[in-house]
């Protein structure tokens, strides 16, 4: 018998060491200051009066203002008391899971009506040259910016949005800085002039041949031109421009029967 109870006495002694302090969580609370407390939402019990009173001053959220009500679940509670350094060997939180917490003697704010008002629609951004350019001109990143839209733009203006198109394009007349850029002012870069001796490539399946012939005719990429030859036979033909004084022939190769 004094076996049992010495045990009973023992485990007593032991569950009062690892738990000094019990923190009952209340579940509404009015706040006096601007920082909640946690001895405003808690009550706190402690064999120590000086570690209890510890606790209760341990700062732990401002205090809603203007009226306004705030839910703090006792899990943010304790990962908020974890924060400042609660052994929790040795306390133990219980009480209310959720605490309601306003703010004492505090008015609410008066509610302003505002009146909606429709904002005006932004206005779009076009693409501008970013510098005084010269016709014929080829167009680079580096030369071009976005600027808003011209309030009074003219109705036949078609504007550029996307820089990308305007890139390795060029222009047919000068451009002042910040001056957007109609679709009309730029065109693709010429790669053959006229009058120029170009390269010609004469392809076939398998086949392969390259002279040389007078543009009689300027073109940018993909565009046809006639050609003369130079070889004295002074025959003409049409190739299409694929590069920097360079054209194309494709020729079918007719299989014979």
């Amino acid at each position: 018998m004094l076996r049992r109870l010495l045990t009973i006495v023992f485990i007593a002694s032991l569950a009062s060491t690892l738990h000094a302090a019990e923190i009952h969580l209340k579940g509404d609370v009015r706040c006096q200051n601007a920082i909640a407390l946690l001895g405003d939402v808690a009550e706190v019990y402690s064999t120590d009066a000086k570690e209890a009173e510890q606790l209760r001053r341990i700062e732990l959220f401002a205090a809603p203002v203007g009226g306004k009500v705030r839910f703090v679940r006792a899990q943010e509670v304790q990962e908020l008391l974890s924060l400042s350094g609660i052994d929790w060997t040795r306390c133990r939180l219980a009480g209310a899971s959720v605490v309601k917490v306003t703010r004492a003697g505090v008015p609410p704010v008066p509610e302003v009506k505002v009146e909606p008002t429709i904002p005006e629609p932004p206005r779009s951004m076009v693409v501008a040259a970013s510098r005084l350019m010269q016709r014929g001109e080829v167009i680079h990143a580096v030369d071009l910016q976005l600027v808003p839209r011209p309030e009074r733009a003219h109705q036949a203006a078609a504007y550029v949005e996307d820089p990308e198109e305007l890139i390795g394009m060029e222009l047919t007349r000068s451009m002042s800085p910040g001056e957007p850029i109609d679709t009309r002012l730029a065109q693709p870069r010429t790669l053959v002039e006229r009058g120029e001796t170009i390269t010609v490539y004469a392809i076939a399946p398998g086949v392969r041949v390259t002279s040389s012939g007078k543009a009689l005719d300027r073109g940018a990429e993909g565009d046809l031109i006639m050609i003369a030859s130079i070889d004295g036979a002074r025959k003409r033909f049409s190739a299409r421009v694929t590069g920097v004084q360079q054209a194309t022939i494709y020729v079918r190769r007719t299989i014979a029967r």
